[in-house]
């Protein structure tokens, strides 16, 4: 039975599969890695950067009790002559840091290492010479651990792994282990999921159990032989993996160690606790492999219940997406014992610092303790269990009765007929549930992260607390000095007190409901924030991004719009970021706090995707040309017997296309706003959004007066409205272009890629001819219609004269064109069945 099942795999592509899987997650995990700042914060020892951020974090908080005490501040400056500034060699190295190797930062880690070290050295001596105490329990642990680390570091002769500047150092054991949740978590469960959700039920369909089972087989072993078929599909990925990573971290020339490095154990004790880190992979493995034989056991039985291996998938899906969705977003699901939170492998098997947000928006961290093993042990049983059940079920003898099709095509009602062909395919069903689904989690993702913005920037306990605190702190330095240092301190207190003013001002116009006063308060705040993101080169300023955030407080006022609180400024389209992944990040964080229906809709196209999600999921629900009747043996050409037009039928299929791609559209717009509703409320529709009217040039240097000739405002209905017309038109021209490839194939997975494959061609030759003319008139620079709504596309792709208008016309045309183009090929040309 065993090498029956391997034979199977191996006929059926599944290894090829594996290894093309294996390579992708490969490339994907080593661009997240090159590109992603603070990776290491993930499963970071230190609630800081390092034990030296304790360290200044602690002094900052007590200065105030050493200012009577003499050179503590010339004690405290002399601490910073380790900073890299101060040497020629290491300063040059990272002014230059975008040239420099792999291997160039790999070697001189060590200098910044020991930089680092002189400076905890010289900390934990002034901690003693002034009395400092760290107070917080947690803190403590950390700074003792951090003295442990370093000391540790030091007497292996290691490369730091710890801080800001381990990027420096970064290896092939650290990058499997930051990045394990990738490698060995939800991605790897959704590709077993696609490959294996009809392992049985696919076999009943196709009536090639029945033959099994009247072979003398024991049920147990050919259950048993799914199962290790299924591990060694594990296997391969694992395998593939490590191999293809090594390679490409090879070919980089980053370092293929890192295995004697320690990763720090979180217990309740004070004495430090460490994994090595090839323990820890070991560990990880384990994890791995027991928790998706667990997995697998489910998939057999489902598989064991459901003759349908459409209803295995239906189930599959919504099990795993409701339970990833409410695992992560309620309290009592996370746990080791369920185990999509234990697919966190390393925050399970060592712990780690998490940010807990309190009911006042306040986050504070806390530790997540290390778990016992015992509940792989239980995971091992249950597995055991499972399989026991599923060998009884197939011992049932499922008969599946089926109703013949019978195909009748009126000449008068074809369309309905090509409709009927697309609702009625079983996969129609689970693409819808899919969406349904991935709407419900986009949704619920972000209800408790805005319910905790709302209470950390309104409660009297939020941030309006830190700015006290801030404020506090100022006062009792002021007293026990005088002077020019005297004067600026006084400074700072006035500014806190006008910051606290106004935030006063903020909540009170909220809790009223006066729109006026809240909204001029907004804009204060706006431009505090704004300054102090601009501090430390954190974001370049963009004037344009202010004078962005002004204008939607002014026609908020205007329109008495209802307050609503934002996490902070809303960035510019113009705003330029140091990196794609902060950029994604700030855009994301920088939205308003409500869940309203109206406004969830918005959020899930402006910042989570849905618009490019939605197209991925029409390329496979609802596209498919003539594919689908040369899939049905014959039945195109029982279709050309008919007395029809193949000019018109060519139409009538991309037409059916685009009718039920918009029924798709709306009712995935309406479920999001049936969320929205059911979480808070449907919202104000009078909200305002920008809306670019030209591109600017000079954005860097332009003034506001001339800033607001180039921008206005729309309702947010209107927004919505105009990205759903975006989206209709975006599905009209890919029909258009895979019904005009499926002419020449008859392979669903053919046409998706040949249609992926010409977009994708055609965005790049845009990009890369950079000419204007090109880019207005290609339909390529359409494709996210949450751009294109408010014609931030033009600014996003450099498109002058660009508008709402110009898009839909360029995106019809082409459709038309590649509609026409196909329906007289096709109407001359014979299709090959």
């Amino acid at each position: 039975m065993i090498k029956l099942e391997i034979k199977k795999i191996y006929k059926s592509k599944l290894i090829l599969f594996t290894i093309l899987f294996a390579v992708i997650m490969s490339f994907y995990v080593n661009y997240r890695s090159n590109t992603k700042d603070g990776l290491y914060i993930e499963y970071s020892s230190y609630e800081s950067f390092s034990p030296l951020s304790i360290f200044y974090e602690n002094f900052s908080e007590n200065e105030y009790k050493l200012m009577n005490k003499e050179n503590y501040g010339l004690d405290f400056e002399k601490m910073f002559k380790y900073h890299y500034r101060n040497y020629p060699k290491l300063m040059n190295f990272m002014t230059n840091i975008d040239k420099k190797s792999f291997k160039e930062k790999y070697d001189i880690s060590k200098d910044f290492f020991y930089l680092e070290y002189n400076n905890l050295r010289d900390a934990i001596e002034y901690n003693k010479k002034y009395g400092l105490e760290i107070d917080d329990e947690n803190d403590l642990k950390s700074w003792k651990y951090g003295i442990f680390e370093m000391e540790y570091i030091k007497e292996n002769d290691l490369h730091t792994n710890i801080g800001y500047f381990e990027f420096l150092s970064t290896n092939y054991a650290r990058r499997i282990i930051y990045n394990s949740k990738i490698i060995f978590g939800i991605p790897f469960l959704v590709f077993a999921i696609l490959i294996f959700y009809g392992i049985l039920s696919k076999e009943r369909e196709d009536g090639t159990i029945n033959l099994l089972k009247t072979q003398p087989i024991d049920y147990r072993k050919l259950v048993i032989s799914k199962l290790i078929s299924m591990n060694l599909i594990s296997i391969i990925y694992l395998s593939s993996f490590f191999i293809f990573f090594a390679l490409i971290c090879f070919v980089q020339g980053i370092n293929l160690g890192g295995f004697r490095e320690i990763y720090r154990i979180f217990y309740d004790g004070v004495d430090p606790r460490y994994f090595k880190a090839y323990e820890l992979i070991l560990l990880i493995l384990l994890s791995f492999t027991i928790i998706m034989n667990l997995i697998y056991s489910i998939i057999i039985l489902i598989n064991s219940i459901f003759r349908s291996k459409y209803s295995s998938l239906a189930f599959l899906i919504s099990i795993f997406g409701l339970g990833y969705t409410f695992t992560e977003n309620i309290k009592s699901l996370k746990t080791v014992f369920n185990p999509i939170y234990a697919m966190d492998h390393v925050r399970s098997i060592k712990g780690k610092i998490n940010c807990v947000v309190e009911k006042n928006g306040l986050g504070t961290y806390q530790n997540i303790n290390h778990s016992s093993l015992i509940y792989l042990l239980i995971f091992f049983i249950i597995s055991v269990f499972l399989i026991f059940v599923a060998a009884k079920l197939s011992e049932f003898d499922f008969k599946v009765y089926e109703k013949e099709k019978q195909i009748n095509i009126n000449k008068y009602s074809v369309f309905k007929f090509e409709v009927r062909k697309i609702v009625n395919n079983q996969s129609f069903v689970i693409y819808l549930l899919a969406t349904l689904i991935l709407i419900f989690s986009l949704h619920f993702f972000e209800v408790t992260e805005v319910l905790n913005g709302i209470n950390f920037n309104l409660k009297p306990k939020g941030k309006l607390e830190l700015y006290k605190h801030h404020l506090l702190l100022e006062e009792k330095k002021l007293k026990n000095l005088n002077g020019d240092m005297a004067e600026s301190i006084q400074f700072n207190i006035e500014k806190y007190k006008k910051i606290i003013n106004n935030y006063n001002n903020l909540i009170d116009g909220y809790n009223k409901n006066d729109s006026k006063k809240f909204y001029k308060a907004q804009s204060f705040q706006d431009k505090l924030e704004y300054d102090m993101r601009g501090m430390g080169g954190k974001i370049k300023k963009t004037p344009l991004t202010i004078y962005e955030n002004i204008l939607l407080n002014n026609v908020s006022v205007d329109n008495n719009v209802k307050p609503i609180v934002k996490q902070y400024f809303i960035f510019s389209h113009y705003q330029k970021f140091k990196s794609n992944f902060e950029e994604t990040l700030d855009r994301k964080n920088a939205k308003y706090l409500t869940n309203s229906g109206i406004y969830t809709t918005y959020r899930m196209l402006k910042y989570q995707d849905l618009d490019i999600i939605f197209l991925g999921i029409i390329m496979f629900m609802i596209i498919n040309g003539y594919v689908s009747e040369k899939e049905n043996g014959s039945q195109l050409n029982m279709i050309y017997t008919q007395p029809l037009n193949r000019f018109k039928y060519n139409i009538t299929k991309v037409f059916s296309q685009i009718y039920v791609l918009s029924i798709f559209c709306f009712v995935v717009f309406a479920f999001a706003i049936l969320n929205g509703v059911i979480t808070e409320r449907f919202g104000e529709i009078k909200q305002p959004v920008i809306h670019y009217l030209t591109y600017v040039k000079n954005f860097n240097s332009i003034n506001e007066e001339d800033a607001l000739k180039t921008i206005s405002t729309m309702p947010i209905w209107q927004y919505l409205t105009k990205t759903f017309i975006v989206m209709i038109m975006q599905g009209f021209l890919i029909s258009s272009i895979a019904t005009l490839f499926s002419i020449y194939t008859k392979s669903k997975n053919l046409l998706i890629a040949m249609t992926s494959g010409f977009i994708l061609t055609g965005v790049i030759l845009t990009n890369l001819l950079n000419v204007n003319i090109v880019k207005l008139y290609s339909p390529f620079s359409y494709l996210f219609a949450n751009k294109v709504a408010d014609n931030s596309v033009m600014i996003r792709n450099v498109i002058i004269g660009g508008n709402f208008v110009t898009s839909i016309m360029v995106l019809t045309v082409w459709s038309i064109i590649f509609m026409i183009i196909g329906s007289m090929i096709v109407n001359k040309r014979k299709q090959k069945i």
